[in-house]
């Protein structure tokens, strides 16, 4: 399976029927992907929540990756 922020439900399913899970996380890292974010339904609408990743060198992978702590302090 590939890494997703906050996986659905579906995931947790797959998990508790299979013997073995594998989750990539020496893949490269794609922008605009779900890799960092997700989106929920709240009140009838679609919300988006993610985390803000350092910008880095485009071939670094996912486990290279770090948050973007500088949002969190402004």
């Amino acid at each position: 399976m590939q890494p997703y922020f906050l996986p659905y439900l579906g995931y947790f399913q797959l998990f508790s029927a299979a013997d073995v899970i594998v989750i990539y996380d020496d893949v490269q890292y794609t922008k605009q992907t779900w890799i960092n974010r997700n989106r929920f339904f709240l009140n009838g609408s679609i919300k988006y929540i993610s985390i803000n990743i350092q910008k880095d060198a485009r071939h670094k992978k996912i486990n290279e990756r770090n948050i973007a702590y500088k949002y969190f302090n402004d």
